[in-house]
């Protein structure tokens, strides 16, 4: 069965052209694809996120921006609170501090003010955090090169 799906994806150029239109997609567990797109429908198990609702599907298909927003207090504060949240409730998670190890950041990062992070730490931070709430699908923004 599809893990998850997109259809009728599609990405607008600024100066109108489009950079491709009405893509659909299926994606297995543990497939990849990188492709931004500003349009169409996405479907988890064959169903809409109107159907699990906006927190839950949220909990399950989870996005990490470029550029993450900064929170108020620390990332330990944000995994802490996001834990809490009654779609998250039943999950496993993991530690974003460990996952964090891998990629060169210590504990003290976890526990630092948001705006005293690099960009670069943010994005590990949040990506660790994410990581850490294991979501069924990761979906992230990243510049090509």
């Amino acid at each position: 069965m599809t893990l998850f799906e997109a259809s009728g994806v599609s990405m607008q150029l600024g100066d109108g052209r489009w950079l491709f239109k009405d893509v659909c997609l299926e994606l297995e567990k543990g497939e990849t694809l990188l492709i931004p797109y500003s349009a169409g429908q996405s479907n988890l198990g064959g169903k809409s996120p109107t159907h699990f609702g906006i927190p839950i599907w949220r909990s399950r298909v989870m996005y990490v921006p470029q550029r993450p927003a900064i929170h108020p207090g620390t990332p330990m504060d944000l995994f802490n609170m996001a834990k809490k949240y009654a779609s998250q409730k039943g999950k496993y998670f993991d530690d974003p501090i460990k996952i964090g190890n891998d990629w060169n950041l210590s504990e003290a990062h976890f526990y630092e003010s948001w705006n005293y992070l690099s960009g670069g730490e943010m994005q590990r931070v949040s990506l660790a955090i994410a990581l850490a709430l294991n979501p069924e699908v990761l979906l992230l923004d990243g510049k090509s090169k």
